[in-house]
């Protein structure tokens, strides 16, 4: 009688320990998929968030490059508004170039100029905003710079004339260039 309650005992054991193990596995794979679950939510933040910084940075590139362009005089307040062309390499040319590749660009360039407290000097702010084709803003990306504006110089304004500043980086570099440094008709074997 021993032995059979013994034996009954035994395989209600097994069955209990069978039961526990089953138990443990499936809440192991709750905590698993719980985890996977928060993981990816914490990438697809973290992803988004780059996708805008990138976005950002793009739209600080351009607004910057306008601002180089109206700066050297290649592009007008007027001519470089409006939306982002795509660049062409300059020495290749557009020779065979077939622009149906070329995807339209989703960024558009505002211009803005202020007249400044500074004789010759306009405030100019560059707006680069990227929008989706429904006309939707995404982003924006603005560039404030004091310019010399084409049409905003006076002839009588001494443009190219040595100033005083000027002046005296120059008597600078000839005293710093007779002290320690060869001057440039010593390295070219004539007189100081």
């Amino acid at each position: 009688m021993m032995r059979r309650a013994r034996r009954r005992n035994g395989a209600r054991g097994r069955a209990g320990t069978r039961g526990i193990l089953l138990l443990e596995v499936l809440s192991a794979f709750a905590v698993f998929a719980f985890s996977s679950v928060v993981l990816i939510g914490v990438v697809r933040r973290a992803t988004d968030v780059t996708t805008r910084e990138l976005v950002r940075q793009e739209g600080a590139d351009i607004a910057w490059s306008a601002m180089a362009k109206l700066e050297s005089g290649l592009e007008s307040t007027l001519s470089i508004s409006g939306p982002v062309r795509p660049w062409v390499n300059p020495t290749i040319g557009i020779e065979g170039f077939d622009e149906s590749f070329v995807d339209e660009s989703a960024w558009e360039i505002e211009v803005e100029t202020t007249p400044s407290g500074f004789p010759g000097l306009t405030l100019v702010e560059v707006i680069a905003i990227r929008v989706t084709p429904d006309g939707e803003e995404l982003s924006r990306a603005t560039a404030r710079q004091l310019l010399r504006l084409e049409g905003t110089r006076a002839e009588d304004e001494g443009l190219g004339e040595v100033d005083d500043l000027q002046r005296a980086i120059d008597r600078a570099e000839r005293r710093g260039g007779s002290r320690g440094r060869s001057s440039s008709s010593e390295e070219a074997g004539g007189t100081p």
